[in-house]
């Protein structure tokens, strides 16, 4: 966009509206969703049309119009007819609805979209009769920010309040994540896998420096589990791209620029609020996982805790069967400095010339 001969970005999502009657509200928030995916280049771009005309392919009914809402299972076919399968959640169904208070969806609700809005994926959140699609999770004001089609674009809200709207007593709520394809390692997992992990890392960086200390002090020395952890997921090119900027310099970008990353990766951090910059955390441990790996034994890419990085030299079968050879680097300082994606990941810079 030009304004008086300044040239500006102008950055968006997605949005459309439903029709009722060749689209619903599930068509459009699982349009917004993919679109997003296809400006990440993960998959190609369709039109609206696409998604009310493949539902009847992908579930038939005897009538396809007009639509009257998709089920969950027609969403997740959706979802893998278009190119994009997403990673389905039902957090209160009429079986389980009796035994669950309105805490206790909220907070599995929040748990359960926050890596996932942390990496720059929107998320589809089903209620009874109605599907908004969530965006990013503002922490300094613990509000979800949405697209809703009957409402507008970039909405705001508690988890709470979207759950006072749409989720009545025996309400229903269900999430489903459109991923890259072959992305198959949990979030949850790589956070299980960092913290199991850690003491046995910990005692093999101690044993390669001959030291005691790893990161500084013994204050730093705390297990994963005692710090507040967050994970995200990103391509390898991407988080290699981000990491100058993150403030890693010399030997050590260059030999991480140079790893041999998988096309996707699940990032572990374990952190702790640096009482001085209220806006930032400072990263304590970071764990790079192959997201792209469904084995049983979690390969590592590289650790980093504190000052000391632990990389890998290899990440083939053989490496995999006999345990990798590890080459230590170490860091000028700390990073304090998240890799989180957020929102801006699929904001869409638009430039007109």
């Amino acid at each position: 966009m030009h304004l008086f001969g300044q040239e500006y970005e102008v950055a968006g999502m997605p949005f459309m509206q439903q029709d009722a009657h060749f689209t619903t509200c599930a068509h459009a928030a699982a349009w917004m969703a993919h679109q997003a995916g296809a400006l990440r280049r993960d998959t190609c771009p369709r039109p609206s049309a696409d998604f009310a005309l493949a539902s009847g392919f992908v579930h038939p009914y005897p009538r396809v119009f007009p639509h009257d809402g998709l089920s969950d299972d027609q969403i997740n076919e959706l979802f893998s007819f278009m190119g994009m399968p997403s990673v389905f959640h039902s957090l209160a169904t009429p079986d389980n609805r009796s035994s669950l208070s309105r805490d206790d969806i909220s907070r599995s609700l929040t748990s359960w979209l926050t890596p996932y809005l942390h990496s720059g994926l929107p998320a589809l959140v089903a209620f009874d009769r109605h599907v908004v699609v969530a965006l990013a999770l503002d922490d300094s004001r613990h509000e979800l920010i949405y697209h809703d089609d009957q409402e507008g674009p970039y909405r705001s809200s508690t988890i709470d309040g979207l759950l006072n709207m749409h989720c009545h007593d025996k309400g229903y709520v269900s999430v489903h994540v459109p991923v890259p394809r072959k992305t198959w390692l949990p979030p949850k997992r790589a956070v299980d896998h960092a913290t199991k992990a850690y003491p046995e890392i910990l005692q093999r960086l101690k044993k390669m420096e001959h030291s005691t200390e790893i990161m500084g002090d013994a204050e730093s020395e705390r297990k994963p589990l005692d710090l507040p952890s967050r994970v995200y997921m990103c391509r390898g090119t991407e988080y290699k791209q981000r990491l100058r900027d993150r403030g890693f310099a010399g030997e050590p970008l260059r030999q991480l620029l140079m790893l041999n990353l998988p096309r996707e990766v699940v990032v572990v951090e374990f952190y702790e609020k640096d009482p001085q910059i209220q806006a930032d955390a400072a990263v304590q441990v970071e764990v790079v996982c192959d997201a792209t790996y469904s084995g049983v034994d979690l390969p590592d890419i590289s650790w980093r805790i504190g000052t000391s990085l632990l990389l890998y030299r290899e990440l083939g079968p053989r490496d995999r069967q006999s345990g990798p050879a590890d080459v230590l680097y170490k860091l000028e300082r700390p990073l304090p400095t998240t890799g989180i994606l957020g929102i801006n990941r699929f904001l869409n810079p638009m430039r007109s010339r």
